[in-house]
């Protein structure tokens, strides 16, 4: 498993009111720049996963690095499954 790569520059919230919630994102231009040209993959993107904070602080999220490359082998494998789609369908009773 690769080593998770923590945004840089990046820092977001949760919010309630009136509307529902929602999240705002505050970006430390020069560093998130810098991760962003760092991180850009061959087709030109920086995919980013957000993911809730366990824990209560000054940030209520943060984001990590998508690295995912699907292999050419099995394409129907999700990284979240782990398993095939066409594994997964062999196990069923019907």
């Amino acid at each position: 498993m690769a080593e998770k790569v923590y945004t840089k520059g990046v820092f977001i919230n949760e919010k309630d009111s009136s509307f529902g919630k929602f999240l705002n994102m505050d970006f430390k231009t020069s560093e998130f720049i810098e991760f962003l040209n760092a991180n850009t993959n061959d087709k030109g993107y920086c995919k980013i996963t957000v993911y809730k904070a366990k824990e209560g602080g000054k940030n209520s999220h943060y984001g990590v690095l998508n690295n995912f490359v699907p292999t050419q082998s099995n394409p129907n494998t999700h990284p979240a499954q782990g398993v095939s789609n066409s594994e997964s369908d062999d196990s069923l009773p019907f």
